[in-house]
């Protein structure tokens, strides 16, 4: 709509300098989408769980459990369970902890998406409304203010020395002067197109008024959205440390249980395959350290609950050792890695006494 002007954009959308009417707003909803981009899928608590189990110590841990326990119940000596049943338990202890941190996580970020939801003054039926950004439609003229953050993408109709910081779109940290007046040519660059606001964007200073033309993923902020989303999982320092050693030590363990084994087989003569295989067992077994993953999930844990304390919440839990090992953050000069928002935190009260 940059390429049009602002008389034209608002016939294109079906609107109007006085707003929609609220009969509209379902019907446009219902033809445009909603405004706010699409969740990912949400992982079951079942998902959740098995996912804990796809470390190779984990899976050998298991395996080496499951021979145990079945051994004792063949050969009905119980006393052995004890061994296999430990194993076990620390194997599911580990999982249990994981899911549960993950669950609270997004339960704490879900809180927290609910009560920062934003506000957006539209006209509707000819009067200024407080409407939710998500329930923003294409159509709605919406006023904009010094401090406001822009909710969807919109194509200006009023300006008033309205400047917005558009960084989070262009990477470019210098606050953009918007003129409504401007009709701009198709093969305009976004960071050139002045009569328009994108979405996510905040106004910096003056004010202005205009006329959403795109929401939800359809915004410009919604396509880097779509480019950006991806399914790929981040290894992080320690899971790879973990599987390395893991692997390592499983693959010297099968080792050196097959040789005992081929040992006790051709070699003691007194041996049978049933003895030989339980001394082979036994000895994995004893040799991996199922301990391992237990005390990495409950140091991590401790991790995550100091920071917590700390304000900070933490969604998975190999992410607080990534966190540990960062030595040095770059950003470029916009500073984009920041949050860009002053917040008065506390007030003084100085009173001046005078004789």
């Amino acid at each position: 709509m940059y390429n049009v002007s602002a008389n034209e954009a608002l016939r294109k959308v079906g609107s109007n300098i006085q707003g929609l009417t609220e009969p509209d707003i379902d019907n446009r909803r219902y033809k445009y989408g909603e405004n706010h981009l699409k969740e990912s899928k949400k992982e079951t608590i079942v998902h959740r769980f098995l996912l804990q189990f796809k470390n190779l110590m984990v899976i050998i841990l298991l395996i080496s459990a499951t021979i145990s326990i079945t051994l004792a119940l063949v050969q009905k000596h119980y006393a052995d369970l004890f061994e296999g049943g430990v194993i076990l338990f620390i194997v599911l202890l580990n999982a249990t902890i994981g899911v549960l941190q993950e669950k609270k996580a997004d339960n704490a970020l879900q809180e927290l998406t609910r009560t920062m939801e934003p506000y957006s003054k539209v006209l509707r039926d000819g009067k200024l409304k407080s409407v939710k950004n998500r329930d923003i439609v294409v159509g709605d003229i919406v006023s904009l203010s010094s401090g406001d953050l822009v909710p969807a993408d919109i194509r200006l109709i009023e300006t008033n020395s309205l400047k917005c910081n558009e960084s989070n779109i262009t990477g470019e940290s210098k606050q953009v002067l918007k003129d409504a007046d401007l009709i701009l040519d198709e093969q305009v660059h976004l960071p050139d197109r002045k009569n328009m606001a994108f979405s996510g964007s905040v106004v910096t200073y003056g004010h202005g008024m205009g006329v959403v033309t795109s929401v939800g993923e359809k915004t410009e902020l919604g396509k880097i959205a779509k480019m950006i989303d991806t399914k790929t999982k981040v290894v992080s320092p320690l899971e790879k440390s973990i599987s390395k050693i893991g692997k390592t030590t499983s693959i010297a363990i099968l080792i050196i249980a097959a040789v005992i084994f081929i040992i006790e087989i051709f070699f003691v003569h007194t041996a049978d395959v049933i003895n030989a295989f339980l001394i082979s067992v036994a000895l994995a077994v004893a040799a991996i350290p199922e301990s391992l993953p237990a005390v990495i999930t409950i140091i991590m844990a401790l991790g995550v609950q100091r920071l917590a304390k700390q304000r900070a919440i933490v969604k998975k839990l190999n992410t607080v050792e990534t966190l540990g090992s960062c030595t040095v953050i770059c950003s470029d000069k916009t500073g984009t890695i920041m949050k860009n928002k002053l917040t008065v935190e506390r007030f003084f009260l100085i009173v001046h006494l005078t004789s």
